[in-house]
């Protein structure tokens, strides 16, 4: 029975057979940043015998802790804003949510301008990218509770205030997102 290896290269994963050499990513290395050689199968080669595979595979490890790091401090950060938020305003209306929707949407916007190349539109700085945005942004904002207070909002007989929430949050997280790109690009030049 021949052996299959799925080899892990920058976010796809490419098969082989026996013997089969495994070939370049698909996605060149500027856009999504180092390549990742590792290798998974039953019979696996010794990923840290190739000098380049052990710096490929610890880049992807750390990027992995940023993630995880970025990710516990948005957490925090969003149960802080949106429940200051809510405890200020009321919950009748997802306030705190869309708080935290609002002010991540800017942010997002601010360091695309100053951290994505212009050329590639991939990130100039993979870890702090994955800290800041990945980790940090993915759990500070909340697509999944949006949706979830909305359809609160709708099944508690209040579709205004549904349709509200969802005009409101895509209107001002969109023109959050523009105006940290566009504030960015004109007091950072970037």
């Amino acid at each position: 029975m021949p052996r299959r290896h799925a080899a892990f290269f920058s976010g796809r994963f490419v098969l082989s057979g026996e013997g089969a050499v495994v070939g370049p990513s698909p996605v060149p290395d500027s856009i999504t940043g180092p390549r990742l050689a590792f290798v998974l199968s039953a019979n696996p080669p010794d990923v840290f015998a190739c000098p380049e595979r052990a710096v490929a595979v610890t880049t992807f490890l750390l990027s992995c802790v940023l993630v995880f790091l970025g990710g516990a401090i948005g957490g925090i950060g969003r149960f802080f804003v949106s429940g200051l938020v809510a405890r200020r305003f009321g919950e009748t209306f997802p306030w705190g949510t869309l708080t935290v929707n609002v002010i991540g949407c800017g942010a997002i916007g601010i360091l695309a301008a100053v951290m994505l190349d212009s050329a590639t539109q991939g990130p100039s700085n993979l870890p702090l990218w994955a800290f800041f945005v990945t980790g940090g942004l993915g759990s500070f904002t909340t697509v999944s509770s949006f949706a979830l207070q909305t359809l609160a909002l709708a099944r508690a007989g209040e579709p205004l205030d549904a349709v509200l929430n969802i005009a409101v949050s895509l209107a001002a997280c969109l023109l959050a997102v523009a105006s940290g790109f566009g504030a960015a690009h004109a007091l950072l030049g970037a």
